[in-house]
């Protein structure tokens, strides 16, 4: 099949053309967290043809995922989410390099990757991990999108762009994790990971609308939302 027909609603946009189609295809992304946001952020992305993806994931389904982790279902409930994301990202691009590391990122016992990327995902939800991802995504000049999603909101933005925003310039790196609590509105956590999806994508055809500086704050109760500048 050519790539005219795959991607013909897209291309269909008319600001998007071939030449980007083969941008995203020769794409390299580092994604940390294959639960609710991975879920949702990296079908999307995947679908897109992009070259390769580096996955770190080191949780098993839960019956608690189901409602907001599409990736797997009840048959899943103790298997290892890694092995099932793989599987399910190579049914959507069966071109698709992929790199499955079971590990936590930044667990020194598992030294990160020394390739480079044009983009990593954080979709984790765990403190720890995404001050580790923010450090390596620093030292290494990778963008950085960020998702979170708590109760009914979510934040989106793009860390370590032109702007050189880093995660500790939206929060402090707390001392000791903080363990998680309340509750999310499972088609929130869809939304914002397509939003994630779509800021990576749109850095890797090297637009300029992106989150760069900026913090997207949504509201699932009204569907409102605000853009703040950060800096």
């Amino acid at each position: 099949m050519h790539p005219s027909e795959r991607f013909a609603r897209t291309l269909g946009l008319g600001d998007i053309g071939p030449a980007d189609v083969e941008r995203l295809q020769s794409a390299r992304v580092l994604a940390v967290g294959a639960g609710g946001l991975g879920s949702a952020a990296l079908p999307l992305l995947c679908a897109q043809g992009i070259r390769s993806l580096t996955l770190y994931e080191d949780d098993t389904v839960s019956w608690s995922n189901l409602p907001r982790q599409l990736m797997y279902g009840p048959k899943d409930v103790g298997h290892t989410k890694l092995d099932l994301a793989g599987a399910h990202l190579k049914h959507l691009h069966p071109d698709l390099h992929l790199d499955l590391r079971r590990a936590r990122f930044g667990d020194p016992q598992h030294p990160t990757p020394p390739e480079h990327f044009d983009v990593a995902l954080d979709c984790t939800d765990n403190f720890a991990t995404r001050f580790a991802l923010d450090r390596y995504a620093q030292q290494q000049g990778i963008p950085l999108v960020y998702g979170a999603v708590h109760d009914y909101t979510g934040l989106v933005t793009l860390l370590h762009g032109k702007a050189g925003l880093t995660l500790g310039d939206l929060l402090p790196e707390p001392k000791d994790e903080v363990p998680l609590a309340g509750g999310v509105f499972p088609p929130l956590v869809q939304t914002i990971g397509a939003f994630m999806a779509s800021e990576a994508i749109k850095l890797l055809l090297g637009r300029a609308d992106t989150l760069d500086g900026k913090l997207l704050h949504f509201d699932v109760r009204d569907y409102t939302s605000r853009v703040l500048t950060i800096g």
